[in-house]
Protein backbone atom coordinates (compact mmCIF):
# COMPACT_ATOMS: atom_id res chain seq x y z
CA UNK A 1 0.00 0.00 0.00
CA UNK A 2 1.34 3.45 -0.96
CA UNK A 3 1.06 6.30 1.55
CA UNK A 4 1.48 9.45 -0.51
CA UNK A 5 1.96 12.90 0.96
CA UNK A 6 -0.52 15.08 -0.95
CA UNK A 7 -1.01 18.28 1.04
CA UNK A 8 0.77 20.45 3.62
CA UNK A 9 -1.10 23.19 5.47
CA UNK A 10 0.72 26.53 5.61
CA UNK A 11 -0.87 28.97 8.09
CA UNK A 12 -0.86 32.66 7.12
CA UNK A 13 -2.29 35.89 8.51
CA UNK A 14 -3.58 37.20 5.17
CA UNK A 15 -4.71 34.66 2.57
CA UNK A 16 -4.88 37.18 -0.28
CA UNK A 17 -1.34 38.39 0.40
CA UNK A 18 -0.02 34.82 0.65
CA UNK A 19 -1.91 33.87 -2.50
CA UNK A 20 -0.25 36.69 -4.45
CA UNK A 21 3.19 35.76 -3.11
CA UNK A 22 3.02 32.07 -3.96
CA UNK A 23 1.52 32.59 -7.41
CA UNK A 24 3.18 35.78 -8.64
CA UNK A 25 6.57 35.47 -6.96
CA UNK A 26 7.16 31.81 -6.11
CA UNK A 27 5.55 30.60 -9.34
CA UNK A 28 3.14 28.11 -7.76
CA UNK A 29 0.01 27.00 -9.64
CA UNK A 30 -3.41 27.75 -8.19
CA UNK A 31 -5.50 24.57 -7.93
CA UNK A 32 -8.28 25.48 -5.48
CA UNK A 33 -9.70 28.70 -4.03
CA UNK A 34 -12.61 27.56 -1.88
CA UNK A 35 -14.81 29.60 0.46
CA UNK A 36 -17.40 28.33 2.94
CA UNK A 37 -19.04 31.27 4.63
CA UNK A 38 -17.42 34.57 5.54
CA UNK A 39 -14.64 33.20 7.72
CA UNK A 40 -13.44 30.04 6.00
CA UNK A 41 -11.23 29.94 2.89
CA UNK A 42 -8.72 27.42 1.60
CA UNK A 43 -6.29 28.18 -1.22
CA UNK A 44 -4.46 25.14 -2.58
CA UNK A 45 -1.31 25.68 -4.63
CA UNK A 46 1.28 23.41 -6.21
CA UNK A 47 4.96 24.11 -6.93
CA UNK A 48 5.91 23.52 -10.59
CA UNK A 49 6.37 19.80 -11.22
CA UNK A 50 5.47 18.76 -7.67
CA UNK A 51 3.17 15.89 -6.70
CA UNK A 52 2.52 17.53 -3.32
CA UNK A 53 0.58 20.77 -2.79
CA UNK A 54 0.23 23.32 -0.02
CA UNK A 55 -3.01 24.64 1.46
CA UNK A 56 -2.78 28.28 2.50
CA UNK A 57 -5.18 28.78 5.44
CA UNK A 58 -5.85 31.87 7.50
CA UNK A 59 -4.62 31.50 11.07
CA UNK A 60 -3.14 34.63 12.62
CA UNK A 61 -2.02 32.76 15.73
CA UNK A 62 0.02 30.17 13.80
CA UNK A 63 1.15 32.29 10.84
CA UNK A 64 4.85 31.81 10.08
CA UNK A 65 5.18 28.70 12.23
CA UNK A 66 6.03 26.28 9.39
CA UNK A 67 9.75 25.97 8.73
CA UNK A 68 12.02 23.77 6.64
CA UNK A 69 9.72 22.97 3.73
CA UNK A 70 11.92 21.67 0.91
CA UNK A 71 11.67 22.30 -2.81
CA UNK A 72 13.96 20.20 -5.02
CA UNK A 73 15.45 21.59 -8.26
CA UNK A 74 18.14 20.37 -10.66
CA UNK A 75 19.98 23.71 -10.83
CA UNK A 76 20.16 25.83 -7.70
CA UNK A 77 21.78 28.78 -9.54
CA UNK A 78 19.00 28.93 -12.12
CA UNK A 79 16.41 28.60 -9.36
CA UNK A 80 17.87 31.54 -7.47
CA UNK A 81 17.95 33.68 -10.59
CA UNK A 82 14.30 32.90 -11.32
CA UNK A 83 13.13 33.67 -7.78
CA UNK A 84 15.11 36.91 -7.63
CA UNK A 85 13.73 38.02 -10.99
CA UNK A 86 10.20 37.44 -9.67
CA UNK A 87 10.94 39.66 -6.68
CA UNK A 88 11.51 37.05 -3.96
CA UNK A 89 14.02 37.95 -1.23
CA UNK A 90 16.14 34.83 -1.58
CA UNK A 91 19.44 33.92 0.06
CA UNK A 92 22.68 33.32 -1.77
CA UNK A 93 23.46 29.68 -2.53
CA UNK A 94 25.23 27.77 0.22
CA UNK A 95 26.42 24.26 1.04
CA UNK A 96 27.84 22.35 4.01
CA UNK A 97 31.41 21.28 4.69
CA UNK A 98 32.25 19.32 7.81
CA UNK A 99 28.87 20.16 9.29
CA UNK A 100 29.32 23.91 8.79
CA UNK A 101 27.58 26.15 6.28
CA UNK A 102 29.82 27.49 3.53
CA UNK A 103 29.07 30.01 0.75
CA UNK A 104 28.23 28.94 -2.78
CA UNK A 105 26.93 25.68 -4.21
CA UNK A 106 28.74 22.42 -3.47
CA UNK A 107 32.01 22.63 -5.47
CA UNK A 108 31.49 19.10 -6.80
CA UNK A 109 27.72 19.66 -7.21
CA UNK A 110 26.95 16.58 -5.17
CA UNK A 111 23.25 15.89 -4.82
CA UNK A 112 21.53 17.15 -1.64
CA UNK A 113 24.29 19.61 -0.67
CA UNK A 114 23.49 22.90 -2.44
CA UNK A 115 20.78 25.13 -0.98
CA UNK A 116 18.85 28.41 -1.06
CA UNK A 117 16.36 29.75 1.44
CA UNK A 118 13.43 32.14 1.32
CA UNK A 119 10.30 32.93 3.33
CA UNK A 120 6.75 33.97 2.55
CA UNK A 121 5.42 37.31 3.93
CA UNK A 122 4.47 35.65 7.24
CA UNK A 123 7.87 34.02 7.72
CA UNK A 124 7.02 30.44 6.75
CA UNK A 125 10.41 29.13 5.72
CA UNK A 126 11.43 27.30 2.56
CA UNK A 127 14.63 25.58 1.49
CA UNK A 128 15.53 24.96 -2.13
CA UNK A 129 17.81 21.94 -2.56
CA UNK A 130 19.69 20.84 -5.66
CA UNK A 131 19.25 17.20 -6.69
CA UNK A 132 20.33 16.22 -10.19
CA UNK A 133 19.47 12.55 -9.82
CA UNK A 134 17.31 11.45 -12.75
CA UNK A 135 17.89 14.65 -14.66
CA UNK A 136 20.23 15.61 -17.38
CA UNK A 137 23.07 17.81 -16.21
CA UNK A 138 24.57 20.13 -18.84
CA UNK A 139 26.01 18.17 -21.78
CA UNK A 140 24.72 14.90 -20.36
CA UNK A 141 22.44 12.50 -22.16
CA UNK A 142 19.45 11.38 -20.04
CA UNK A 143 19.88 8.02 -18.22
CA UNK A 144 18.98 5.09 -20.45
CA UNK A 145 19.64 6.91 -23.73
CA UNK A 146 23.33 6.04 -23.66
CA UNK A 147 22.52 2.37 -23.34
CA UNK A 148 20.43 2.67 -26.50
CA UNK A 149 23.24 4.51 -28.31
CA UNK A 150 25.71 1.77 -27.42
CA UNK A 151 23.25 -0.87 -28.63
CA UNK A 152 22.96 1.11 -31.86
CA UNK A 153 26.75 1.06 -32.24
CA UNK A 154 26.89 -2.72 -32.01
CA UNK A 155 23.86 -2.96 -34.26
CA UNK A 156 25.77 -1.03 -36.91
CA UNK A 157 28.45 -3.77 -36.89
CA UNK A 158 25.72 -6.38 -37.31
CA UNK A 159 24.11 -4.54 -40.24
CA UNK A 160 27.30 -3.11 -41.72
CA UNK A 161 25.84 0.42 -41.66
CA UNK A 162 28.85 2.71 -41.29
CA UNK A 163 26.69 5.86 -41.31
CA UNK A 164 25.32 4.93 -37.87
CA UNK A 165 28.80 4.71 -36.38
CA UNK A 166 29.87 7.96 -38.01
CA UNK A 167 27.01 9.78 -36.28
CA UNK A 168 27.76 8.19 -32.91
CA UNK A 169 31.52 8.85 -32.70
CA UNK A 170 32.79 12.26 -31.61
CA UNK A 171 35.27 14.07 -33.85
CA UNK A 172 37.98 13.67 -31.18
CA UNK A 173 37.15 9.98 -30.67
CA UNK A 174 40.01 7.79 -29.37
CA UNK A 175 40.11 3.99 -29.45
CA UNK A 176 42.19 1.73 -27.19
CA UNK A 177 42.87 -1.98 -27.56
CA UNK A 178 46.05 -4.05 -27.09
CA UNK A 179 47.02 -3.93 -30.78
CA UNK A 180 45.72 -0.36 -31.33
CA UNK A 181 46.34 1.79 -28.24
CA UNK A 182 45.17 5.39 -28.65
CA UNK A 183 44.24 5.53 -32.32
CA UNK A 184 42.09 8.40 -33.60
CA UNK A 185 38.75 8.35 -35.40
CA UNK A 186 40.21 8.16 -38.91
CA UNK A 187 42.54 5.30 -38.03
CA UNK A 188 39.72 3.50 -36.23
CA UNK A 189 37.67 3.42 -39.42
CA UNK A 190 40.69 2.23 -41.38
CA UNK A 191 41.68 -0.59 -39.00
CA UNK A 192 38.61 -1.60 -37.01
CA UNK A 193 35.51 -0.92 -39.08
CA UNK A 194 36.38 -3.55 -41.75
CA UNK A 195 35.71 -6.17 -39.03
CA UNK A 196 32.00 -5.40 -39.49
CA UNK A 197 32.09 -7.60 -42.59
CA UNK A 198 32.88 -10.61 -40.40
CA UNK A 199 30.34 -10.06 -37.59
CA UNK A 200 27.06 -11.93 -37.42
CA UNK A 201 25.68 -10.88 -34.02
CA UNK A 202 26.29 -9.65 -30.47
CA UNK A 203 24.67 -11.03 -27.31
CA UNK A 204 24.99 -8.71 -24.31
CA UNK A 205 26.07 -10.30 -21.03
CA UNK A 206 26.50 -6.96 -19.24
CA UNK A 207 25.30 -3.48 -20.22
CA UNK A 208 25.44 -0.81 -17.51
CA UNK A 209 25.75 2.95 -17.36
CA UNK A 210 28.25 4.26 -14.79
CA UNK A 211 28.67 8.03 -14.75
CA UNK A 212 29.69 9.12 -18.24
CA UNK A 213 30.60 5.58 -19.28
CA UNK A 214 28.77 2.48 -20.43
CA UNK A 215 30.27 -0.89 -19.48
CA UNK A 216 29.62 -3.70 -21.97
CA UNK A 217 30.44 -7.40 -21.89
CA UNK A 218 29.31 -9.25 -24.98
CA UNK A 219 29.52 -12.62 -26.66
CA UNK A 220 29.87 -12.22 -30.42
CA UNK A 221 29.31 -14.69 -33.22
CA UNK A 222 31.20 -14.24 -36.47
CA UNK A 223 29.84 -15.24 -39.86
CA UNK A 224 32.14 -18.27 -39.93
CA UNK A 225 30.61 -19.52 -36.66
CA UNK A 226 33.55 -18.52 -34.43
CA UNK A 227 32.44 -17.07 -31.07
CA UNK A 228 34.34 -14.90 -28.61
CA UNK A 229 33.77 -12.77 -25.50
CA UNK A 230 35.10 -9.24 -24.80
CA UNK A 231 34.51 -6.36 -22.42
CA UNK A 232 34.47 -2.72 -23.57
CA UNK A 233 34.04 0.66 -21.92
CA UNK A 234 32.37 3.44 -23.91
CA UNK A 235 32.87 6.99 -22.65
CA UNK A 236 30.46 9.74 -23.68
CA UNK A 237 30.69 13.46 -24.28
CA UNK A 238 27.06 14.52 -24.47
CA UNK A 239 25.32 12.09 -26.80
CA UNK A 240 28.44 11.01 -28.70
CA UNK A 241 31.02 8.35 -27.91
CA UNK A 242 34.42 9.97 -27.36
CA UNK A 243 36.48 6.97 -26.19
CA UNK A 244 36.34 3.19 -26.31
CA UNK A 245 38.56 0.80 -24.35
CA UNK A 246 38.58 -2.87 -25.38
CA UNK A 247 39.61 -5.65 -22.99
CA UNK A 248 39.96 -8.93 -24.84
CA UNK A 249 38.36 -11.98 -23.28
CA UNK A 250 38.44 -15.49 -24.69
CA UNK A 251 37.12 -17.75 -27.42
CA UNK A 252 33.86 -19.56 -26.76
CA UNK A 253 33.01 -23.14 -27.65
Amino acid sequence: MDWKLELIVVPVSDVDRANDFYIEKAGFELLVDHRAGADFRVVQLTPPGSACSIAVMGSAERAGSVQGLHLVVDDVDAARAELAERGVEVSEAFHFEGGRQAPGPDPERHDYNSFLSFSDPDGNGWMVQEVRRGTAAPNRTPPGNRLKLVRDAYGAYESGDRSVIEKLLAEDFVFYSPPDPGIDRTTYFERCWPNAETIESFDFVRLAEVGDEVLVTYESTKQDGHRFRNTEIHRFDGDRICRVEVYFGWDLA
